[in-house]
């Protein structure tokens, strides 16, 4: 709650200083059985900006520049230069856990994918970004 506070204030601050914005759609497919207890967090340069359930997607403004999107706290993410106004879409998905044990590759991905792509699978996706909010009031 305190990191959520954090952000918030900071969006805030950027929206009086007039800092311009980019929107991140951050998803995840339903799973059918792999990987279904996985919740990870999605962070922006280290701090978390919400948890990803199966079935979900959320929506977050960010300040336009650099920014570091991970899934979980790993290296698993994708570094962004967004442009003010534009939108991105990741998709959050998972290998084979089984097989990645033995590969040490990591189990589970964050990929940056078209708008296109991204608005057919989000379509019947629960939106996280309402749920918080009722959650919250």
């Amino acid at each position: 709650m305190t990191v959520r506070l954090l952000a918030l204030v900071t969006l805030t601050l950027a929206q009086a200083l007039g800092q311009q914005f980019a929107t991140i759609h951050v998803y995840r497919p339903k799973a059918r059985i792999v990987a279904r207890g996985i919740h990870p967090s999605i962070y922006c340069d280290g701090m978390e900006l919400y948890r990803l359930h199966q079935g979900t997607f959320f929506t977050a403004k960010l300040p336009a520049g650099k920014h570091l999107i991970t899934a979980g706290r790993s290296e698993v993410g994708q570094l962004i230069d967004m442009e003010p106004g534009k939108d991105y879409y990741f998709r959050f998905g998972h290998r084979n856990l089984l097989l990645s044990g033995f590969s040490a590759s990591q189990p589970i991905t964050l990929s940056l994918v078209s708008e296109d792509e991204a608005r057919t699978e989000i379509q019947g996706l629960a939106d996280e970004t309402k749920t918080r909010r009722t959650e919250e009031k």
